[in-house]
C-alpha cells in the first residue's frame, strides 16, 4: 500500500540559511529540491547568531521550497556573542588556539549547547506532526547526537550525512587519548542507530568502516554537488568538452577564488606563484588578474603589498551566492586549494563541485586524494603540488597561454557532471527515503 500523505522528513542542520558559506550549500539545496520529489520537509536549526557571513539569496531559496523551518536557541559560542551579526574571520593562529582550548571541554564539538534545545523542540515537532524519517547532517556532530536521540525516542528511521569525517577529521585534534576514545564510542553509538550513512567521499566512508566494521554495509557515498539552476544560462548545459575558440577573451585573464581560507587552506603559495608569473612575463603582469570573492585572511593584504602585485589583485569581500556565481561565470579560470596536512587526501571541498557546475577550467593546488582524482577525471582540471610555488607559477603561465590562444577548455562532459547535479541527487534521495519508511 502507498502512503496516504506525502513522506515527511525532519532535517537536523545547525548550519542553515541565512548562514552563508559552503557549509550550508549541501543541505540547503537538498531542502530546496526534496519537495519537488514528493517529500515534505521540516528543518530544525538554530536562530542565527554571530557568524562569518549571511546569505539572503539562499534563505529565499529554502523559504520558497515550502519547507517548514523551526529555529531554537543554543548555548554555544556563536550565541554568546549576541544576536545575528557578522564577525570577522580570525587569524589562523588565534582560531587554532581557541579550537584546542574548546577540544578539552566540548564533546563532540562546541555546538553541544544546541543539544538540549534541539531535543526538546524535536520532540515537540514529532509529537505534534507525524514524521516518517529523521535526516541529520554534520558537522557539527552534535546534530547526529540529536538525530539519534529523536530516532530512538520516536522509533523513526535515521539517515546520517557526513560532510566531513568525525573522529578522523584532519582539522580536529584530541587533547588526550581518553578524549579520542570517548568520541569513538559516541560515533559508534550514533552509527548503530542509523539505517543509512551518507558520506561525501569514499575515504571518509572507509575510515568510518575501519573504526566501526558493523556499519560498513550501511555506508554510501553521496558526493558534493552543484545546483544546475545556478548556472542555467551557461555553457555547462552542453553535452561535451569544448574549447572557446569562437569566443574572444576579455581584456584580462581572471583567476578567481571564491569562498574562505582557513587552516592550511591559504592563499600564500598562489600569490607567490602569481608574483613569479608576473616577473617572468610582462604580458601576464599586464593582462592577468587574481580576484577573490569571499573572506580572506588578515595577513593577505600585507603579503600582496610585499610581493608587488597589488594592481593585479582584487578582493571583492563576501558576496551572496548569486553574486558569487556571476563572478564564477565571468572568470576565465577558477582556482582552489586544500593544502597539505595529515588527512588532507580525504577532503572534498564543496567549492570544487560548484566550480564544475560553472563549466570553467579549474586550477587545483591539491595533494594526492579524492579532490585530485575528481579534478583529473573531469577533463578540465589542472593540478599542482599545493606547496610548490614554481609548479603553480608554471601552470598559471600555461593557462594564461591557453587564454591568449582562445583555447581554454569548456565544461566537463554532461555524463560526468550528472553525478554531481543536486537536483538529481535530491530525486535519488527521495527514493531512498521512501525505501526506508514502512508502508502504511
Amino acid at each position: 500500500m502507498a502512503h496516504d500523505r506525502p513522506l515527511r522528513v525532519l532535517v537536523l542542520a545547525y548550519y542553515f540559511p541565512p548562514m552563508g558559506l559552503s557549509g550550508v550549500q549541501r543541505i540547503a539545496k537538498l531542502v530546496k529540491y526534496l519537495p519537488e520529489n514528493g517529500v515534505d520537509v521540516t528543518v530544525l536549526t538554530v536562530h542565527p547568531g554571530a557568524y562569518f557571513a549571511f546569505d539572503e539569496t539562499l534563505e529565499a531559496e529554502v523559504n520558497a521550497s515550502g519547507a517548514t523551518i523551526v529555529r531554537t536557541r543554543s548555548l554555544d559560542p556563536t550565541q554568546w556573542m549576541g544576536g545575528r551579526r557578522t564577525v570577522g574571520l580570525p587569524a589562523e593562529s588565534r582560531r587554532s588556539r581557541l579550537s584546542r582550548a574548546a577540544e578539552w571541554i566540548f564533546q563532540p564539538d562546541n555546538k553541544i549547547g544546541w543539544y538540549p534545545f534541539a531535543v526538546k523542540e524535536g520532540r515537540r515537532i514529532l509529537d505534534r506532526t507525524p514524521h516518517d524519517l529523521i535526516y541529520a547532517t554534520a558537522p557539527p556532530y552534535t546534530s547526529l547526537l540529536v538525530g539519534a536521540h529523536l530516532a530512538r525516542a520516536c522509533s523513526l528511521p535515521l539517515v546520517l550525512d557526513f560532510r566531513d569525517d568525525w573522529v578522523g577529521n584532519p582539522r580536529h585534534t584530541y587533547p588526550t587519548e581518553w578524549h579520542k576514545q570517548f568520541a569513538v564510542r559516541m560515533e559508534g553509538r550514533v552509527l548503530e542507530q542509523a539505517e543509512r550513512i551518507h558520506v561525501v567521499n569514499r575515504l571518509i566512508g572507509d575510515q568510518l568502516a575501519t573504526r566501526h566494521p558493523g556499519a560498513s554495509d550501511r555506508i554510501f557515498v553521496v558526493p558534493q554537488g552543484f545546483d544546475p539552476d545556478d548556472f542555467a544560462s551557461d555553457v555547462h548545459a552542453q553535452s561535451s568538452v569544448e574549447t572557446r575558440d569562437d569566443h574572444l577573451p576579455d581584456a584580462t585573464c581572471t583567476f578567481l577564488y571564491s569562498g574562505i581560507f582557513y587552516d592550511v587552506q591559504r592563499p600564500d603559495v598562489f600569490l607567490r606563484a602569481f608574483a613569479a608569473a608576473c616577473a617572468a612575463s610582462p604580458a601576464f603582469r599586464r593582462d592577468a588578474r587574481a580576484r577573490f570573492a569571499g573572506l580572506v585572511p588578515p595577513h593577505m593584504d600585507r603579503l600582496v603589498g610585499e610581493l608587488g602585485i597589488a594592481p593585479q589583485v582584487e578582493v571583492l569581500g563576501y558576496l551572496d551566492h548569486d553574486a558569487v556565481v556571476r563572478n564564477q561565470l565571468d572568470a576565465d579560470v577558477l582556482w582552489m586549494t586544500i593544502g597539505r596536512r595529515v588527512g588532507s587526501e580525504g577532503i572534498s571541498t564543496g567549492k570544487l563541485y560548484e566550480y564544475l557546475g560553472a563549466g570553467k577550467p579549474i586550477l587545483g593546488l591539491v595533494p594526492e586524494g579524492v579532490a585530485r582524482e575528481t579534478l583529473e577525471a573531469s577533463g578540465i582540471g589542472y593540478v599542482c603540488d599545493p606547496d610548490s610555488v614554481e609548479e603553480v607559477a608554471a601552470m598559471l603561465l600555461r593557462l594564461f597561454g591557453l587564454w591568449q590562444e582562445h583555447r581554454l577548455p569548456g565544461p566537463a562532459p554532461a555524463t560526468f557532471l550528472e553525478t554531481y547535479n543536486r537536483c538529481e541527487q535530491a530525486r535519488q534521495m527521495a527514493h531512498i527515503f521512501q525505501s526506508l519508511v514502512p508502508f502504511t
